[in-house]
C-alpha cells in the first residue's frame, strides 16, 4: 500500500490529536497525575522549550510535591513515548 492511500484512511482528528500532546495528557490526566495531583492540577500549556504548564485548581495541603512532580514528569514522558516534556511549573 502507498503512503498516500494509508494517511487518507487515518481519520482527520487522530492525526490532529497526534500533533497537540497537550489534548492526550489532558484526556487521561487523572491517570496519569494521580488522584492527589488531578484533584489539585490541571494540565493548562506545554511550552516550546518542553515546560508543561500547570493550572493550580485546589489547595495544596500534606504533598510531596517536589517528588510527586518527578514522577508525573516521568509518567508523562513514558505515557507519550518520548521526552517531551522536560520541566514542569505551576501558578
Amino acid at each position: 500500500m502507498v503512503w498516500n492511500q494509508i494517511k487518507d484512511v487515518i481519520p482527520k482528528d487522530f492525526k490532529k490529536n497526534l500533533d497537540e500532546p497537550l489534548n492526550l495528557i489532558s484526556k487521561s490526566w487523572s491517570d496519569l497525575a494521580g488522584k492527589n495531583l488531578s484533584e489539585i492540577f490541571t494540565p493548562s500549556n506545554i511550552t516550546k522549550k518542553g515546560t508543561l504548564v500547570l493550572k493550580k485548581r485546589g489547595e495544596i495541603e500534606n504533598l510531596n510535591l517536589k517528588g510527586e512532580l518527578i514522577e508525573l514528569k516521568k509518567r508523562v514522558n513514558s505515557f507519550l513515548g518520548k521526552e517531551i516534556i522536560r520541566k514542569i511549573k505551576f501558578f
